[in-house]
């Protein structure tokens, strides 16, 4: 599935644009914290539920952006361990970490269009 496809698709299942109320639908957790200068957001699976944590040092664009990208993770990438992949192998993560950014651009755009 293409990454326009996706978005489109997620926004028709949701009846929304905005990420905070689509991760609501979708039942994923948003936490909002601290996670130092390096570090955005983040996506992870614990048991049976997925958590977004979004640095909460950012402001509120920002915020917003993060949490569509995690949001791409978690369409386009959802059995991937990305953070594994980073620290305990050799494999580049840049494919996922693009195609992320690309659903968030589009996520945006979405969001925006209206204004």
């Amino acid at each position: 599935m293409g990454i326009t496809n996706a978005v489109r698709k997620l926004i028709e299942k949701t009846g929304t644009c905005d990420p905070f109320r689509i991760c609501k639908e979708l039942n994923i957790i948003v936490v909002k914290q601290s996670l130092g200068s390096e570090t955005r957001g983040l996506i992870r699976k614990y048991k049976r539920s997925y958590i977004i944590c979004i640095n909460s040092d950012m402001d509120e664009f920002h915020q917003l952006r993060t949490c569509c990208h995690e949001l791409g993770h978690y369409v386009l990438h959802k059995n991937i361990n990305t953070l594994f992949l980073r620290t305990c192998t050799y494999l580049k993560i840049d494919k996922h970490e693009m195609e992320a950014e690309a659903f968030a651009d589009m996520m945006m755009n979405e969001l925006f269009k209206n204004i």
